[in-house]
């Protein structure tokens, strides 16, 4: 049973560290001055809707916005749970906290975050008031203070070098292409999950092998046991298509279930100029003899994704083609930065009408660029559903990241593992992509400097391809956006980004010229070649 917990809630904010002193957390804080927020959303809408900030894309308002990221930002809101509940297990569940938070349930700290781009899941069993009035208290600190009290001698970055250490959208410290928003708040859905005995945590379905007459599909199913519990569990899957289902039982085996299922002249995925972009269904049900424990669904497509990389026409360059169900696929479209600069508070019917213009316009792919977030399921959904293949980057960018802490990469390979379980369902992913240029500017930068070292690549070639190959098997691992060749961008292998135009950048790796290029807003400004 689930309990969403969105809607209105209430927002303070406090000098760094008074809210605990003033008891924000508490239920006999004063709520007088509050000022609504919704959840989800973000902190600057809220303060923009009560009349606290100007409109933020106007003249020079950016910089009137940017007080808010020195404060520490409170959200309070109560819930009740019903009595006949009692002897479940009650899981608060945060599909994403921008950024760093601590999490009170009436009074008591339940749980921290670190990282807007995972949900968190807390045991609140023992902190829960079964039939009574419950205080939820979120306090979110100042990210910038906390990102500069660490070392940053050691690398590089664009904008702002101690973004390198946040797991946040790096966006917004800005960018190129608009202006610095540090956001902060509640950005993702909430909610109160209440477990017997098991639930199905994640649901996979892929295309092993596709053939003329069918299809072999791998289904799976990850279970967490809220209880100790020693009678078999089994897993019925359910493939459903208007009318006609296939079914298919596995046990639950060292939690988890897993099973094949032949499909028999499936209707397959196809981007929406090589044909329909059909999706099936898959149900599941935990059963413990006849007793339903926990249901649970996804939509998948019958295809197969591959990239040719066979050697090309010209000597010494190689092929980087995609194939879709054994056709070859001329990828055509854009990169896809967030849909606002206020990520928590775009409205779900943008991305439907974005993606559906990027068909109009004749894409069939948008490269989810590694700047901004691993977007909504409205995105990904609208994108399965219009036929648009994703090129999905991993959240780093135009940087060195700090791969040699442990504590720092252990947070990576966790976001990574949860970002693959939560994408891998969609047909329109393409590949996996490890970063945004990461590779190709430090070659430039240390181009003279053959030993120093690459901070970051332990990331993209050895933790995000392991998680990769672990978790999806169905698709390809690709270590950067721009990658292949001798050279990070080069023109011979791989896929290339192409700066010559706007920013007129000269490469020292193949001219052995001081690079002249200036990545600032300013640098890439038109202003600047005026």
């Amino acid at each position: 049973m689930e309990f969403s917990l969105d809607g209105t809630w209430k927002l303070f904010y406090f000098e760094p560290g008074k809210g605990l002193q003033q008891r924000a957390h508490a239920a006999d804080f004063d709520e007088r001055e509050a000022i609504p927020v919704q959840v989800p959303g973000d902190v600057h809408t809220a303060l923009i809707h009560a009349g606290v900030l100007p409109d933020p894309y106007y003249d020079e308002n950016p910089e009137a916005c940017g007080w808010v990221e020195d404060y520490e930002w409170w959200y309070r809101t109560t819930f009740t749970v019903p009595a006949d509940l009692r002897g479940e297990r009650f899981d608060l569940v945060f599909e994403g906290l921008d950024t760093l938070a601590d999490v009170y349930l009436n009074g008591e700290k339940v749980g921290s975050a670190q990282n807007m781009f995972t949900p968190y899941r807390f045991d609140v069993t023992s902190h829960l008031r079964l039939d009574e009035q419950n205080l939820l208290a979120i306090c979110f600190h100042p990210v910038v203070l906390e990102a500069e009290k660490k070392d940053v001698s050691r690398y590089w970055a664009a904008f702002y070098k101690p973004r390198v250490w946040l797991r946040k959208a790096q966006m917004n410290w800005g960018w190129d292409w608009g202006p610095r928003f540090v956001t902060v708040g509640v950005w993702r859905p909430v909610r109160l999950e209440a477990h017997s005995v098991a639930r199905i945590a994640h649901l996979f379905a892929y295309t092993e092998r596709l053939t003329e007459n069918g299809a072999q599909v791998r289904l799976s199913a990850e279970i967490e046991h809220m209880h100790e519990n020693n009678r078999p569990l089994v897993v019925s899957f359910f493939v459903r298509d208007h009318g006609q289902d296939w079914r298919v039982v596995a046990p639950v085996v060292d939690g988890r279930a897993e099973t094949t299922l032949w499909m028999e002249s499936p209707q397959l995925w196809w981007t929406h100029d090589l044909g329909t972009p059909h999706l099936y269904t898959v149900e599941a049900e935990l059963l413990d003899g006849a007793n339903v424990l926990h249901t649970g669904s996804i939509r998948f497509g019958v295809r197969t994704i591959e990239i040719d990389q066979s050697p090309g026409r010209e000597p010494d360059t190689t092929n980087f083609t995609f194939v879709l169900n054994g056709v070859k696929l001329f990828a055509k479209g854009a990169d896809w930065i967030p849909a606002d600069n206020l990520i928590g508070s775009i409205p779900p019917e943008r991305y439907r009408k974005l993606v559906q213009m990027a068909c109009d316009a004749n894409m069939n792919m948008l490269r989810v660029w590694g700047g901004g977030i691993y977007e909504s399921p409205e995105f990904y959904n609208a994108c399965d559903e219009l036929g648009i293949l994703v090129w999905q980057d991993f959240m780093f960018s135009c940087a060195a990241y700090p791969d040699d802490d442990e504590d720092f990469v252990k947070e990576v390979r966790r976001e990574a593992e949860c970002v693959v379980k939560q994408l891998r369902n969609h047909p329109c992913i393409a590949l996996w992509c490890g970063n945004n240029e990461n590779q190709w500017i430090d070659s430039m930068i240390h181009w003279n400097e053959p030993d120093f070292p690459f901070f970051g690549k332990r990331i993209y070639e050895e933790i995000l391809p392991q998680v990769c190959a672990a978790l999806d098997p169905s698709r390809l691992y690709w270590p950067g956006s721009p990658w292949g060749g001798d050279d990070a961008n080069s023109d011979l292998a791989g896929d290339k980004h192409n700066w010559q135009v706007w920013a007129g950048m000269v490469y020292p790796r193949k001219s052995r010229e001081e690079p002249r290029a200036n990545p600032t807003p300013e640098g890439v400004s038109y202003r600047h070649y005026a």
